[in-house]
């Protein structure tokens, strides 16, 4: 049976380069929102922006009051000034050791709220132009940086979300399949791939045939649903737009 949870930031305020929609809410009001959702019991929070130490006590107190589940932890690596050129994949290795310390305290942060796994989408980590980039080297760099973060706690697996772009012209880890290698490469088990749906069909891909890829080589997988129009990540509500792919990777998803 599928277990759904909510993304949480998206219950409250939103905004993208000229608005804001919606007003902001506290975590709290989130998490009362979210239970008017029926059926919905379950939440993915965003480390270490929306949660984080400072309110491990009070998120505790309002999972227990809300009967709330939390089904991973998303960790952002991509806010501080030091990221913002990536920073998983930085020159800089103190820059890239603290990106992995983001994602190690967001597993310590996962086993205090009982999530069984976290997620990290590495959108500043990329690049814009031609010469921009050592490939190679910015692959090592991803194998040593994720390695490391995949190695620390691994009952507490790690998922890569890949996305072809935002924030940068072009992410390193555009698509599954270069997902999927990375992970090879690596050579743990327990690190796994977040297929996000609407980053797959914007990205000119197949949700269900990579769903299907991810399943034959036995790879951990994540999966986040929403829609689009194949131009961008809209986050639309599911099927609106694209009904016969979503009917096909929910059909996918029960038989495997």
């Amino acid at each position: 049976m599928f277990k759904h949870a909510v993304i949480t930031p998206f219950l409250g305020q939103q905004r993208d380069r000229f608005s804001e929609y919606n007003e902001p809410k506290t975590l709290e009001q989130k998490l009362q929102t979210l239970r008017t959702i029926d059926g919905m019991s379950g939440a993915e929070l965003v480390y270490p922006y929306e949660v984080n130490y400072d309110n491990l006590t009070e998120l505790k107190l309002l999972l227990a009051k809300y009967d709330v589940k939390v089904a991973c932890i998303n960790v952002n690596v991509k806010v501080e000034k030091e990221f913002i050129s990536g920073g998983l994949t930085s020159p800089d290795k103190a820059v890239r050791d603290r990106a992995v310390s983001f994602i190690k305290e967001a597993k310590d942060y996962a086993e205090e709220v009982g999530a069984d796994k976290v997620q990290c989408c590495p959108l500043s980590d990329g690049y814009e132009f031609s010469f921009q980039a050592d490939y190679v080297e910015t692959w090592q760099r991803l194998c040593e940086t994720f390695g490391e973060a995949g190695e620390y706690k691994p009952h507490i697996p790690l998922f890569i979300e890949y996305k072809p772009n935002e924030v940068r012209g072009r992410c390193y880890l555009d698509n599954a399949a270069k997902t999927i290698c990375l992970i090879k490469d690596i050579g743990n088990p327990d690190i796994g791939v977040t297929l996000d749906y609407g980053h797959s069909l914007y990205g000119d891909n197949n949700p269900a045939e990579e769903l299907a890829l991810l399943n034959s080589l036995d790879i951990k997988y994540y999966i986040h649903i929403n829609d689009n129009d194949g131009k961008w990540d809209w986050d639309y509500f599911c099927g609106s737009r694209s009904l016969m792919q979503y009917i096909e990777i929910y059909l996918l998803s029960e038989e495997v």
